[in-house]
């Protein structure tokens, strides 16, 4: 058996034109009347004046790759290049990418900011991701974009990292993407000052501890048996040099992420014999 390259990517993804000539499509997963939208619409408008939102009508968090299969997608154009779609991040990825946006395809897809993290295991299950896994699956390099507790307010979340880094970081962010290198998730820290910033770090994805008992009984309905859950696993790091350590103490992270979900080392050691 022939092994595939490890590093292989999508074969039709194109170097980006420069910044300020880019068609770029910006969706997440919290809705489009987020704060973090509003905050990422603004800092890529001052590069580029080809800027279109399309978004979920309403937060769609957790929603991973779903897509609206075989199921009717509304779409509300809520002026000349805002729209707002009911349905998942990926569903936005799709209309916005085929036929919504008049003329020639979006040349970058921007996700976020999403309002908490996308960190370690939830990488996969983060629809603010997901959109950015089908614009790469369509051959659209795409930036993933997240904050660490901002809806914490009560205990002091904001935004000032988003706000102070943004816009300095997208355009080197962009300037690293092409065929090798097709999708960054980017996380950034949970500041009380600009000095509390402890540096940027390339990194790979780590992990938390195991899964704690999260399951509450929250009531019962006739035949059916009602259960809450919200967060799996502690939120803390266990790996020092990981995505999840390091932006919980002050750093924004950066991460590759790969578009082959193959594990490549496994194709020699599956046996049937």
């Amino acid at each position: 058996m022939t092994k595939p390259s490890q590093s292989i990517q999508p074969a039709d993804i194109a170097m980006l034109p420069p910044l300020k000539d880019c068609r770029v499509m910006v969706c997440n997963e919290d809705g489009f009347e987020s704060e973090g939208i509003r905050i990422l619409l603004d800092t890529i408008r001052s590069f580029s004046d080809d800027v279109w939102l399309v978004a979920p009508n309403t937060n769609q968090s957790a929603r991973s790759r779903a897509y609206s299969i075989a199921q009717d997608v509304r779409v509300r154009q809520l002026d000349d290049r805002r729209f707002a779609v009911d349905g998942t991040p990926v569903d936005c990825a799709i209309v916005g990418l085929n036929g919504l946006i008049p003329g020639r395809r979006p040349d970058l897809v921007l996700s976020g900011v999403n309002e908490g993290t996308n960190l370690a295991e939830d990488i996969p299950v983060s629809g603010t991701i997901g959109a950015c896994m089908e614009a790469v699956d369509q051959g659209i390099p795409a930036i993933a974009f997240s904050q660490v507790g901002t809806y914490q307010a009560s205990e002091g979340g904001t935004w000032l990292a988003t706000q102070e880094y943004l816009h300095e970081l997208l355009p080197k962010l962009v300037g690293n993407l092409g065929p090798e290198l097709p999708l960054l998730n980017v996380n950034f820290p949970q500041l009380k000052s600009r000095e509390d910033l402890r540096g940027i770090k390339i990194v790979p994805s780590g992990r938390r501890p195991p899964a704690i008992n999260v399951m509450n009984k929250v009531g019962n309905n006739a035949d059916e048996t009602i259960y809450y859950f919200d967060l799996l696993r502690e939120d803390r790091g266990t790996y020092p040099d990981s995505d999840i350590h390091l932006a919980l103490n002050g750093y924004v992270t950066i991460t590759p992420l790969a578009w082959s979900p193959t594990n490549y080392s496994g194709l020699t050691r599956v046996e049937l014999n």
